[in-house]
């Protein structure tokens, strides 16, 4: 399988192949001597899609992050592939991105927030809403392929429910958010992808999980009635700390979340 989730998902999903990859939208974010780039449209050329690039200080810390859905049990897709994106960019540092479908919108809000060369902090605000006259049932997931200190390895552990932390050479990467998961996955990049996309439940493991090429997935299952929306925060913070603060990186990224609630 291949190390990006386009080239997994033709492998894993049938079906996929066949949506076109004409479109390049690539959108740069900066702030405080951090930069990143997200490729919002369908084309692999430009990159894998969803966030492919987040630099603290010049270091890449990220190969890809990118969100997955299926609506009444059908086939799992990178949002990327639900059509042309609206893009709205009012800074630079900052941008939010809008896929539309008959039945459905989802919206994904970037925000970073530098303090390089220690300190970086991605908040991504997402949006489902249901505009259909009936409910559905959603199978959303974030997939992360981290790269602490340009690595894609290291040890990642589930801290706590909502949190995920990956760490490589002192270097901590980590995921968390404020809407409990119903379930997660920590294992090879390869793997944690094609569980993702495979449509079940994940399998609330492995933690703490060590390997060369790590990939970690939170996945949120329920429905949406006829109207209601789901909107929820993911928080990623890249942090080069002393050894006696790395634990405290998990709750410091919570308390971020709540504050920004």
């Amino acid at each position: 399988m291949s190390k990006y989730i386009r080239e997994a998902a033709v492998l894993a999903v049938a079906g996929i192949s066949a949506v076109s990859f004409g479109q390049n939208v690539v959108l740069e974010l900066a702030d405080g001597g951090c930069t990143a780039q997200v490729n919002a449209g369908t084309s692999a050329s430009s990159g894998p899609l969803g966030v492919n690039s987040w630099t603290v200080g010049g270091t890449q810390e990220i190969r890809q992050q990118v969100y997955l859905l299926s609506i009444n049990g059908g086939g799992v897709v990178p949002i990327n592939d639900l059509g042309a994106p609206a893009v709205d960019q009012p800074s630079s540092r900052e941008v939010t991105i809008r896929y539309t479908q008959s039945d459905y919108t989802i919206s994904v809000h970037y925000l970073l927030t530098g303090g390089a060369p220690d300190l970086c902090d991605l908040s991504e605000q997402v949006t489902l809403m249901n505009t259909s006259n009936g409910s559905f049932t959603y199978n959303l997931e974030d997939l992360n392929h981290l790269a602490p200190a340009n690595q894609t390895g290291g040890t990642a552990t589930l801290l706590d429910p909502n949190t995920i932390q990956q760490v490589n050479n002192g270097t901590a990467v980590t995921v968390g958010t404020d809407l409990t998961p119903t379930h997660w996955m920590i294992n090879t990049f390869s793997s944690a992808a094609s569980s993702a996309l495979g449509g079940g439940n994940l399998p609330d493991g492995s933690s703490p999980f060590t390997n060369s090429d790590i990939g970690s997935v939170f996945q949120w299952r329920g429905s949406l009635g006829a109207g209601d929306s789901l909107q929820f925060n993911v928080n990623k913070e890249v942090a080069v700390p002393e050894p006696a603060s790395l634990l405290a990186l998990g709750g410091l990224t919570i308390l971020a979340l709540r504050r920004r609630r």
